[in-house]
């Protein structure tokens, strides 16, 4: 009998598995967005610990291994302080690009009150980056996965009231060499070089009191959903005109190039740092105001049920086929995540549209 592979249960599974082996006699000590250490009665530690795909262009480099580190810390209330970097850099590497490195992780970390403070570098083959983020918050304003309940609103964060779906449009006009005005291209790869955290917007909704649980929307409003439902046990009904309201009008060129509605800009396997909170339904129109308050918007997509499972308009979804980035998914690679995508979304939207 063969070993069981990451590839036979996928990456969730595993971190099943090790929260299983690790939260012993009933203490949550991992599952959350990052680590929690308590060091006082007042204040807890945030830890965060993230790696940059390798395939990330020079440009952006920088601030995607921040955002993707501090996007953990933000979302669960914390205030972002100080970050390491580690980086393996091969022969090649110019002093001048590694100055230029250091000054962008510093200019995009001072962005979010936080401050680049240490790290470490190799030598290797090819580069290589890994950020650490440390961050404080109050206990009682601390968010976790855990913590929704039925009959909860489940809402999403629009940084600055900024529409979705430009990032994730210009990743598939790519890779999946589609036709479309080269304008509509164009503006949508600038989207790549504009990524912004809500941390205004965030901590602006958590203040109210009314939010219950969240996690960011890194792995995508599919893997946040499965997320949320299993560790909050409960099930999510989602309201598929909202999710369409979420997308940017622009990008309707690009759906019809994939044949799909404009909705599933919304439910894209990542590339998207908005988060995802549970909130008290007495509270959704409170946390709405807040984050208008400080330029964004706070958009309830669905509600949490005590049925298991995911649906869209109250008919089930198979969990299996939410768009998700997930690493050792069972039935593709992560390089091939977006005919993936492509193919989810027409299997979930076409119950729906009868076919």
């Amino acid at each position: 009998m063969r070993p069981e592979l990451l590839t036979d249960i996928g990456e969730y599974q595993a971190h099943v598995a090790l929260e299983d082996l690790l939260n012993l006699r009933g203490e949550r000590r991992i599952g959350d967005d990052c680590a929690i250490h308590h060091i006082a009665d007042d204040e807890v530690l945030l830890v965060n610990i993230d790696r940059l795909a390798s395939n990330v262009e020079e440009y952006n480099r920088a601030r995607l291994c921040v955002v993707q580190t501090l996007s953990d810390i933000i979302c669960m209330g914390g205030v972002p302080d100080s970050f390491l970097v580690a980086l393996t850099l091969p022969r090649t590497t110019t002093l001048q690009s590694l100055k230029d490195l250091t000054t962008a992780l510093q200019d995009e970390l001072a962005s979010y009150g936080a401050r680049l403070i240490g790290g470490d570098t190799k030598e290797g083959a090819a580069f290589h980056m890994v950020g650490v983020a440390l961050g404080k918050a109050h206990p009682n304003y601390l968010v976790r996965r855990i913590g929704a309940r039925p009959g909860m609103l489940i809402g999403v964060t629009s940084t600055g009231g900024r529409p979705w779906g430009a990032r994730w449009a210009h990743a598939i006009i790519h890779e999946l060499r589609l036709e479309v005005p080269s304008k509509l291209a164009g503006w949508c790869a600038l989207a790549d070089r504009t990524i912004r955290l809500p941390y205004a917007e965030s901590q602006a909704a958590i203040a109210t009191g009314y939010v219950r649980a969240g996690l960011d929307l890194s792995d995508g409003v599919g893997g946040g959903l499965r997320l949320l439902a299993r560790t909050s046990d409960v099930g999510i009904n989602l309201d598929r005109t909202a999710l369409a309201s979420l997308v940017d009008i622009r990008l309707v060129p690009v759906s019809r190039a994939v044949n799909l509605p404009i909705e599933c800009f919304a439910l894209s396997p990542g590339y998207n740092w908005e988060n995802m909170y549970a909130v008290a339904e007495e509270g959704a129109s409170a946390v709405a105001e807040a984050v208008r308050s400080c330029g964004g918007l706070f958009t309830v997509v669905g509600r949490t049920e005590y049925t298991p499972g995911i649906r869209l308009d109250g008919v089930n979804v198979a969990e299996s086929r939410l768009p998700v980035d997930e690493k050792f998914a069972k039935d593709h690679t992560w390089e091939d995540r977006f005919t993936a995508w492509r193919e989810n979304c027409r299997q979930i939207l076409g119950v729906f549209d009868g076919r």
